[in-house]
């Protein structure tokens, strides 16, 4: 990044890896606006069940869907991070994107949260689901996303295509 002289950051996470952005030191790293895709951050809610995480205790990891794998110690440290305490005390701007169709976090979940966060945009995909399989929902989504990053370059004088 300084190799580039980059000043300034967009963050995008989905599922997830809204969890683990939101745990940057925004300050720091000038992180000046965040896209939270599907975002798992209900911190009243631990998204797998202890007896998923009982498994991973005693093999090392618990098996998801397509072969990935969440290590035990992916569980402990959802317990020790609470993303949402973080997320609510950074005043930069967030735009919240979801699926009102998603099978695994539920859109209340964002709704919930952007609610209780400063300075942020919700935007619902109508029949999305988890990960916008559906080619509409997936274009919806990622036109929202350029939206923020166009204004951001937009804002910064940046020159788009040299």
């Amino acid at each position: 990044m300084e190799k580039y002289n980059y000043k300034n950051f967009i963050l995008i996470g989905c599922s997830l890896g809204t969890r683990i952005i939101s745990l940057v030191d925004y300050k720091k790293f000038n992180i000046i606006k965040l896209v939270l895709w599907y975002g798992a951050l209900n911190y009243k809610v631990r998204l797998l069940p202890s007896k998923k995480e009982k498994i991973a205790k005693k093999q090392g990891y618990y098996k998801i869907e397509n072969d990935n794998k969440l290590s035990y110690e992916y569980f402990k440290d959802e317990k020790r991070y609470n993303a949402f305490k973080k997320l609510k005390y950074w005043h930069i701007a967030k735009i919240f994107i979801h699926g009102d169709k998603d099978q695994f976090v539920n859109v209340n979940s964002s709704i919930i949260i952007s609610k209780k966060t400063p300075n942020n945009k919700l935007v619902i995909i109508k029949d999305g689901n988890h990960v916008f399989h559906n080619e509409e929902c997936l274009k919806e989504a990622l036109k929202e996303t350029c939206c923020i990053v166009f204004f951001f370059l937009k804002c910064y004088n940046f020159i788009i295509g040299k």
